[in-house]
């Protein structure tokens, strides 16, 4: 087992945020990313988690086409005692509604690689598979 290539890892997940952000112009819509991720609170999505919020921004631009709301956009992506925390500022009910089905998948997906896990703590609450969580303890002992 190899240490992490941080760098490769913040690349990917920069290209997948403006993948998304293009995708969805009107639940991101900020003329440059950077400008929301200084200017807003992040957009800091671990990679098992991806296909969630994926899914979810997709849900949302199709609602909002259909039924615009002034002045809505995503205001923060982040993980949070182990689960999505999806922040957006106006919305109405129906909107919130696919939030909490999003954030509740969260607790059954491993926020490190999309396989089926669990909420375990010891130091941070995180939502990982086993294969995972004994990857971090591994980590944790300097034994990779």
């Amino acid at each position: 087992m190899s240490k992490r290539d941080w760098e490769a890892d913040w690349a990917e997940a920069d290209a997948w945020r403006a993948a998304v952000k293009e995708k969805c112009p009107l639940v991101y819509p900020y003329s440059d990313f950077q400008e929301f991720v200084g200017v807003r609170y992040g957009f800091d999505c671990p990679k098992g988690w991806r296909g969630i919020v994926e899914e979810l921004s997709v849900q949302l631009q199709k609602y909002l086409e259909e039924n615009p709301i002034e002045g809505f956009c995503c205001e923060q992506v982040k993980e949070k005692f182990g689960g999505l925390r999806y922040y957006v500022g106006p919305a109405d009910e129906t909107i919130w509604d696919m939030i909490n089905v999003a954030e509740s998948k969260s607790y059954k997906i491993c926020q490190d690689c999309g396989a089926p896990g669990e909420t375990r703590s010891g130091g941070w609450t995180r939502t990982v598979c086993d294969e995972c969580s004994a990857e971090r303890e591994e980590e944790k002992l300097g034994l990779c």
